[in-house]
């Protein structure tokens, strides 16, 4: 964790909020957390206050709403220790996490896909630990529908990692690497067709040719020029 940083946020799989030496804050609500996730993906971008109420607290009044909001903040502040509000910065309209003060797992993820390689598109690999805040609930369809997109996204997103990443182990000539990483591929999508095909490729390189008719007989097919059949060779 770089020096500046208060606290590093998880948000590629369950929640997790640690403070700089690696401990576990005091617990966050539901609430807290989804705040924190939305603030975290905000990167240095404000977030309305209206936009936070309406995700989080939609079935409150707008007063209600409000209050709900700046008493979450109050415990927020309380459990990461951040009575300075260098962390949190809140203004009558809006709210973000303070430039540096926050380590959080989606951006570094962004930073290392954007490096490129195998070595740093492996590493972004190992960050993505479950769908996007997994297991979290609230009783809130705004919530709900912006959970759904966002998990969409980093779930392609991961889908683009691991099929890069195979195919770059794959002209390496590194038969495990490329193995693992297409078997996760599948793993994260199984209708996925190009997953399958790089999945053969690697089990063909690792000279696993039962394994790739083995996949090649699972893998989702379709008619015409595109089909698995036509585009997959199997020595």
């Amino acid at each position: 964790m770089r020096a500046q940083h208060r606290i590093r946020l998880e948000v590629l799989g369950p929640f997790r909020a640690t403070d700089r030496a690696g401990g576990a804050v005091t617990p966050l609500g539901r609430h807290a957390q989804a705040l924190l996730a939305v603030l975290a993906l905000a990167g240095v971008e404000s977030v309305s206050r209206d936009r936070i109420t309406a995700l989080l607290w939609e079935r409150r009044g707008e007063a209600q709403a409000r209050h709900s909001l700046r008493q979450c903040l109050l415990g927020m502040r309380k459990a990461l220790d951040d009575h300075d509000a260098e962390i949190l910065v809140a203004n009558p309209g809006a709210v973000r996490l303070a430039s540096g003060t926050a380590e959080i797992d989606a951006r570094t993820f962004e930073e290392l896909v954007t490096r490129g390689g195998s070595a740093s598109l492996r590493a972004a690999a190992e960050l993505y630990r479950g769908d996007l805040l997994e297991g979290l609930f609230l009783q809130s369809e705004g919530f709900e529908e912006w959970l759904t997109a966002q998990r969409s996204l980093w779930r392609g997103r991961m889908r683009d990692v691991l099929q890069r990443l195979a195919e770059l182990e794959i002209d390496s000539g590194n038969s495990e690497g490329a193995v693992e990483a297409s078997r996760r591929l599948v793993a994260l999508d199984s209708l996925h067709e190009p997953g399958h095909r790089v999945l053969m490729r690697a089990y063909a390189l690792a000279d696993r040719r039962a394994d790739a008719l083995r996949q090649f007989a699972f893998a989702p097919k379709r008619s015409g020029a595109n089909s698995i059949r036509s585009r997959t060779r199997i020595r």
